[in-house]
C-alpha cells in the first residue's frame, strides 16, 4: 500500500509532538479500538471506531487515513484543522471518546 505524502507528514509531526499515554490510556483519549464521535466543519455528528488494521470495514476509522490520523491522541472537545488530499482544510471536532458497544446476541 503506497500512503500519501500528506499523512507520512501528518504522522510524522504528530510523532515528533506526541508523548507517551499512560498505560492504560485515559478513557477519553482517542486510541485504538475506542468509538469517537466526531464533527467535520459543521456537519452532523458521527461514530466510527478508530482501528489499525489495514483493511476498511464499516463503522472503523483507520488510522492510515488522514481523518483516522487526526483524530488519533484528540479528547472531547479538541478541534484541530483536518487535511484532505486535494489540499482544502477543514476543522474537526471530538464529540466524545468511548469504549464500543458490543453486539447483542439474541
Amino acid at each position: 500500500m503506497v500512503y500519501s505524502p500528506i499523512l507520512i507528514g501528518l504522522l510524522q509531526h504528530k510523532l515528533r509532538n506526541s508523548r507517551p499515554a499512560p498505560d492504560p490510556a485515559p478513557a477519553s483519549l482517542a486510541t485504538s479500538g475506542r468509538e469517537v464521535t466526531y464533527m467535520i466543519s459543521g456537519a452532523g455528528a458521527v461514530k466510527g471506531v478508530l482501528s489499525f488494521g489495514l483493511v476498511c470495514r464499516a463503522g472503523e476509522l483507520p488510522v492510515h487515513t488522514l481523518l483516522g490520523a487526526t483524530l488519533l491522541g484528540m479528547k472531547p472537545l479538541q478541534k484541530s484543522a483536518l487535511l484532505n488530499e486535494d489540499g482544502d482544510i477543514g476543522t474537526v471536532v471530538v464529540l466524545n471518546v468511548a469504549m464500543p458497544h458490543a453486539p447483542e446476541h439474541t
